[in-house]
């Protein structure tokens, strides 16, 4: 669940409340973007048994265990989200929405309305270049960056993703149709 706070039409649904799911499920979580801990490599699994007995065998060969300082703030982040994520939930709502609408004001490019999170995966087909030349063109002439879809596999291929995790001013400047 690392969108599980970024749902905005539907309330997300966790698949292990389902009759019969949890013992089936596996849920890796993350609190990189429920509690904006991005860097914070902090995380959790929620599964059966004998799935964490493995996950634990192989982790110990990898690392020993977060850092303390990231086990603490995710334990305080856990005790404040009522307090806190709502805000930054509907701040980062408010900053893509907007991103939507000015991308629908941009002839050669489309998005569907946001479902959730506060990336979007935006259409650029219709400009007739691939996803790395609409990226180094955006950054060579507006100095924005953004990701060009082919990097997310090939059916990435006619999209750009941007992030919209800045403030609605800095989304003007980038967004200029």
């Amino acid at each position: 669940m690392i969108y599980g706070s970024f749902s905005f039409g539907e309330p997300f649904i966790p698949i292990t409340t389902l009759e019969g799911m949890k013992e089936r499920t596996i849920t890796i979580g993350s609190f990189s973007k429920d509690y904006a801990m991005t860097g914070w490599r902090i995380g959790y699994v929620a599964a059966p048994d004998f799935i964490i007995n493995c996950i634990k065998d192989i982790n110990e060969g990898v690392c020993f265990t977060a850092p303390t300082i990231s086990q603490r703030a995710a334990i305080h982040a856990l005790r404040m989200r009522k307090q806190v994520q709502p805000l930054m939930v509907e701040e980062y709502k408010k900053q893509v929405f907007y991103a939507y609408e000015r991308v629908k004001n941009i002839s050669s490019m489309s998005a569907i309305p946001p479902q959730g999170t506060f990336y979007m995966f935006i259409n650029i087909k219709d400009t007739g270049l691939t996803s790395v030349q609409v990226s180094e063109k955006i950054l060579e002439e507006a100095h924005v960056l953004v990701i060009h879809g082919s990097g997310f596999g090939e059916s990435g291929e006619g999209y750009i993703r941007i992030a919209c995790t800045v403030g609605v001013e800095k989304l003007k400047e980038a967004l200029v149709v």
